[in-house]
């Protein structure tokens, strides 16, 4: 398919490699990525780590909460123990630091980083000023409070309201406002040229995320931009 919008490696390409980690990461910049998204938690000692689950089971060969897990007990864990695709071995790969990440990426790339839990947006502003990359980021949520807290602290930053409704619609668009949010990012199956002009009535950009096969890919017309978990997707 002809690309109209901009391609996002969904948690690196998690399709394709263990996600959120550098496999993955590497993978999708390898694969013409117009960016990757990641997802932030912090553990029990306060360091950033990326990891979508609020437990490290489904993705290491650990157990137990992000949040009660020391810094030194999740850098032990292997975060590619329970992928399979029966194709490619990773090998061992960590879970990565947020700022290690950034040290990583940046200026290679754009990031969508997603707070996954309240309290880490300062950290995670400070993470990101420190290295000058505001803004090449764009900070998302499902959670308005997270977004309201970098919006406070950082006027200058892109933030993006994730909706994980079964509907697009004014309430979807009143909550991204009301969050104070660049972007609307409805499941993608919902794109509908109505929604997108009333987004865009609002000064809202539109982006989608939950593409579970190519063919939500084709309806999603008008669309910013998506995450996609098979980034190739895009080209077929």
């Amino acid at each position: 398919m002809t690309r109209t919008f901009k391609v996002i490696g969904h948690r690196g390409a998690a399709g394709h490699a263990p996600e959120n980690t550098f496999a993955a990461f590497d993978t999708g910049l390898a694969m013409g990525v117009g960016g990757v998204e990641t997802d932030i938690r912090a553990t029990r000692d306060g360091v950033l780590v990326l990891v979508h689950d609020a437990t490290v089971d489904r993705t290491t060969d650990g157990s137990g909460a992000v949040a009660e897990l020391t810094w030194d007990a999740i850098s032990r864990l292997n975060a590619a123990a329970r992928f399979r695709d029966g194709r490619h071995d990773f090998g061992i790969q960590r879970v990565p630091r947020l700022d290690d990440f950034l040290d990583r990426y940046g200026g290679r790339t754009t990031f969508r980083l997603e707070i996954k839990a309240r309290g880490v947006e300062s950290h995670a502003l400070r993470l990101v000023r420190a290295r000058r990359l505001i803004d090449s980021s764009v900070f998302t949520s499902f959670q308005p409070e997270s977004l309201k807290a970098i919006r406070r602290a950082a006027p200058e930053a892109q933030t993006a309201y994730l909706s994980g409704a079964k509907v697009f619609d004014n309430t979807i668009i009143q909550t991204a406002l009301d969050a104070g949010a660049n972007e609307v990012v409805p499941r993608a199956e919902l794109v509908n040229p109505e929604m997108l002009a009333r987004a865009r009535a609002a000064s809202l950009r539109v982006w989608a995320w939950g593409v579970r096969d190519p063919e939500i890919l084709r309806r999603a017309v008008g669309i910013g931009g998506c995450t996609l978990d098979y980034p190739d997707w895009a080209d077929e």
